[in-house]
Parts: structure tokens; sequence; C-alpha cells
């Protein structure tokens, strides 16, 4: 656990005209824990902003690489509630990703990640260059609900519903390393 008596607060604030666009982008990543050779962590410095960001990258194990997935922008979404007693709070990110057509290989990629310990990279709507992360090295994510459905008459939702969750004393971590690619 951190402690965060060194880092200088200069103020929480709002930039006036800024973009502050609601939801998920439609392109995360997965990673599955156990094909990740080193996964970095946030260095806590003197900055609030240094709690939160890891800037060294991911290394990925010899041929694996993080999994693409494509998301709809009106049915994922992300929240990150605090969750504990006076003085001993931790946040419980909660990822819902929503993926259209029930087809085989995402029914059966949802089915082969079920019971894995995972770290999701994902962006907010205009970010390009850099993500935020749920789970970490002691406290990596899970799949904690999901389900399958081919919908219900002309206007139902087929597709791939799950909802990743991770423990963590942050609600979430800005990833400014690359996005790891396969490994050598």
């Amino acid at each position: 656990m951190g402690t965060y008596s060194g880092v200088v607060l200069t103020g929480l604030s709002h930039d006036d005209g800024a973009e502050n666009a609601a939801g998920v982008a439609e392109l995360a990543y997965l990673l599955r824990y156990g094909d990740i050779l080193t996964l970095q962590e946030a260095t806590i410095g003197t900055t609030a902003a240094s709690i939160l960001t890891i800037s060294a990258t991911h290394v990925m194990k010899t041929g694996k690489a993080p999994i693409p997935v494509e998301t709809i922008y009106e049915k994922s979404d992300f929240e990150a509630a605090m969750e504990g007693e006076v003085y001993s709070h931790m946040f419980n990110p909660k990822v819902t990703i929503f993926m259209a057509q029930p087809t085989i290989d995402n029914v059966g990629g949802f089915s082969s990640l079920k019971n894995s310990r995972l770290v999701l990279l994902m962006r907010r709507p205009g970010d390009t260059t850099n993500f935020y992360q749920v789970g970490s090295k002691f406290l990596p994510a899970k799949i904690m609900t999901g389900s399958v459905k081919f919908g219900k008459g002309p206007t139902g939702e087929p597709g791939v519903t799950f909802t990743i969750e991770a423990h963590n004393p942050q609600p979430f971590f800005y990833y400014t390393g690359t996005l790891p690619v396969t490994g050598a």
C-alpha cells in the first residue's frame, strides 16, 4: 500500500471548456495475467497524478499479445465506487463490456476468459494515446458477471455482455506506456 503523505496537492479543478466526453471507447485490450512477463506499477512521487500513472511499458511473454475487444459505445461503461470502512477504503472498479454478435469467436473467447486473472486497458472517447488500466500486479481484474443473448424479437440485443472488476486502493491506473506487443 502506498503512503501519500509526500504528495503535494495543488488543488482540484475543472479546466473550463475542456472536453469531458462520457463513455468507454470502442476498442479495449485484455491482457491475461499469465501471459504477462513484466507488469509495471505506478511509482508514487510528489504529484497527485503519480499515484495513478504507470509510465513503463508492460512486457508480454513469448508468443503472447493483448487481446483486442471491440465494444459497443452505447452499451459499455466504467464506474469505480469506493467501498470499505472509515480509514480503510478501497475502490471497486467495474467495467461493463458489450460486444455485439454472439459469434462463435466472441462466445468462445468470453468462455475461455471467464476464470482468468486479467488486466484491462481501455480509453475514453477522444483519448488516442494513453489507456486507463483496471487490474494491477497484486490485485488483478476478473470477469465477475456475464451473459450471452440472442435477443428477443426484432428489437432484441444479440451479443456478449460481461463485467470486469478489480479491488484496488486506486479507482484505475493511467497507463502511459505503449501497448505491449507480442512477446519476442
